[in-house]
């Protein structure tokens, strides 16, 4: 049920810039991530055609993203052990 509320919001979003929700899962799915041992996260883009898809979309993609603090800060998780 909550993806269903989810996907019909994002698609009336994506109304607006005239984007398909297909188009959307499609390329947001071409992101390549690779852990490394420290929890770092490495985010890699394939190609221009996503580079220029997130860049309409306004949206930055990061090179990196620190695991840990990502799960503190945006989900409220303390992973560390004591």
């Amino acid at each position: 049920m909550i993806s269903t509320i989810v996907f019909l919001q994002l698609r009336k979003t994506l109304l607006g810039p005239g984007i398909s929700t297909r188009t959307l899962i499609e390329n947001t799915q071409s992101l390549i991530c690779m852990k490394k041992r420290d929890g770092t996260v490495i985010v890699k883009v394939p190609n221009k055609q996503v580079k220029k898809f997130y860049h309409d979309l306004k949206v930055k993609i990061p090179s990196f993203i620190d695991l840990e603090k990502y799960r503190s800060e945006t989900l409220g998780l303390d992973t560390k052990k004591s």
